[in-house]
C-alpha cells in the first residue's frame, strides 16, 4: 500500500498567496472567524491588502480606556486603512481625543478613508491629514472658527481627493479663508454635503456650481427650496442622492434638474415624491439602474413608469401597499433586484409576498426590511 504525504496536503502549505486569495472570498465576519484558527491565518486574513474594506470603529467609549486600546492595536497585525472616529457629537475635537487620534494615524500610517464624527477645525484637520499621505476618502464635521482668520492653511493631501463628505453647520464655514474647498481639493468628483441650518447657502451654491462639470456622486442633505439645485450643470453626473427637501412648492427645481441628467445610474431621494417626478425619472435618465424612492404619495397605477427605464436592476422603496399589487396593476419585468421597508404585519404575510413575485416576476432577490426571500421564478417555491 502506498505511504500518502499528509504534508503535501496541509492547507498551511499553501502559498501565502493562494491563502490571500481564498480569505478574499469571505465575508468580513467569516475572516475574523478564520483568523482565530491561527497566527498564521490571522496575518494572511488581514494583511494590508484584505484590509480595504475592512473599517476600524472607534466610539467615545473607548477613549474611557485609551490606554489598553493602544495598547491592543500596537500588539495587532492589523495595520488598518480604514479608520472610523465616532465621538460625542456634541462641542469640539478636545485636546485628549485630538492626542488619541494622532497616536492612532502614527500607528497606522497608511491610512487611506478617514471619518470623524465630531466638529473639527481646519486647524486640527490640517493635523490629522499631514499623517494621512495615502488618504483616498475624507468624511469629517467642520465647524467655522469662533474669531474669523485670514490665515490660509495649506492641505497639500487634498489636492489628491476625489471623494469628500463634508457636514457643514452654515454657510459661514465655507467663507472662511482657512478652509477654502475650491482651492484646497480642486479635484472633487463625489461630494458629499450635509447642512444643519435652513438658510440661503450661497458659498455652498459657488462651490456647487464650480464642481459642477466634474462631479460623477452627488449627496446633499439640505432643504433644496434654500439651494437653486435646478441651476447646477451636471452633465457627467451618475449617482444623484437628495435627503431631505419635501417642500411641494420645489418641485419644479427637482424636475428640472432631472431633465438634464442624462448620463444618471442611480438616484436616491430621502422624501416622499409623486408620480410625476417618477414619470420625469422614467423619460430624462435612460441609463438608470439604481432607483430609491419613497413611495407614500405615489398614484395606484404609478409603478408602470418603471417599464420605461431599460436598465432599471434595483428598485428600492420604503413601502409598498398592498393596492400597488392587485391584478391590476401592471407587471415591472425589468427588475432583478427589490429592497422594501414594511411593517411586521407584511413580514409574516406570504399572500404579500406573492403579490410581489407577481407584479415583479423577473426579481431574482426580494429584501424585506432584514428578512430576505430567495426567488427562482414566480410559480416556484420561496425558501
Amino acid at each position: 500500500m502506498a505511504s500518502f504525504d499528509w504534508d503535501l496536503t496541509f492547507l498551511n502549505n499553501l502559498p501565502n498567496a493562494v491563502l490571500r486569495e481564498i480569505f478574499r472570498y469571505l465575508p468580513v465576519e467569516d475572516r475574523k472567524t478564520a483568523s482565530l484558527i491561527c497566527r498564521h491565518w490571522e496575518q494572511e486574513a488581514f494583511s494590508v491588502e484584505l484590509l480595504a474594506d475592512v473599517r476600524l470603529c472607534l466610539s467615545h467609549h473607548t477613549l474611557n480606556n485609551s490606554a489598553k486600546t493602544l495598547f491592543v492595536l500596537c500588539n495587532s497585525w492589523r495595520k488598518y486603512r480604514n479608520v472610523v472616529f465616532r465621538l460625542a457629537p456634541f462641542g469640539m475635537c478636545s485636546y485628549f481625543q485630538y492626542t488619541f487620534i494622532v497616536q492612532l494615524l502614527d500607528m497606522f500610517g497608511q491610512i487611506e478613508e478617514f471619518t470623524l464624527r465630531k466638529d473639527c477645525s481646519a486647524e486640527l484637520l490640517k493635523e490629522f491629514l499631514n499623517r494621512m499621505p495615502r488618504l483616498k476618502r475624507l468624511t469629517v464635521c467642520l465647524k467655522a472658527p469662533q474669531e474669523c482668520s485670514i490665515e490660509r492653511l495649506e492641505f497639500p493631501v487634498m489636492h489628491k481627493l476625489r471623494e469628500m463628505d463634508i457636514s457643514i453647520r452654515e454657510d459661514t464655514t465655507l467663507k472662511n479663508q482657512q478652509f477654502d474647498m475650491l482651492r484646497v481639493a480642486p479635484n472633487v468628483q463625489r461630494l458629499r454635503l450635509y447642512f444643519s441650518d435652513p438658510i440661503e447657502h450661497v458659498r455652498a451654491m459657488e462651490m456647487l456650481k464650480a464642481y459642477a462639470n466634474q462631479l460623477k456622486m452627488l449627496d446633499l442633505s439640505v432643504l433644496y427650496a434654500w439651494l437653486p439645485i435646478d441651476e447646477l450643470q451636471l452633465e457627467k453626473l451618475e449617482i444623484l442622492k437628495l435627503q431631505e427637501g419635501s417642500r411641494e412648492l420645489e418641485v419644479h427645481r427637482l424636475h428640472r434638474l432631472l431633465e438634464r441628467l442624462r448620463e444618471l445610474k442611480a438616484v436616491h431621494l430621502g422624501f416622499k415624491i409623486s408620480q410625476s417626478t417618477l414619470e420625469v425619472i422614467s423619460s430624462s435618465c435612460p441609463k438608470l439602474n439604481t432607483l430609491d424612492i419613497r413611495s407614500d404619495y405615489l398614484e395606484v397605477g404609478a409603478l408602470k413608469h418603471l417599464n420605461n427605464m431599460p436598465n432599471l436592476q434595483i428598485f428600492m422603496v420604503n413601502r409598498l401597499h398592498e393596492t400597488f399589487l392587485e391584478v391590476s396593476e401592471p407587471v415591472i419585468v425589468g427588475i432583478k433586484e427589490l429592497r422594501l421597508l414594511v411593517g411586521s404585519t407584511a413580514l409574516s404575510h406570504h399572500a404579500y409576498a406573492y403579490k410581489l413575485v407577481k407584479v415583479f416576476p423577473h426579481v431574482s432577490g426580494i429584501w424585506l426590511s432584514k428578512l430576505r426571500f430567495r426567488i427562482v421564478s414566480a410559480n416556484s417555491n420561496r425558501k
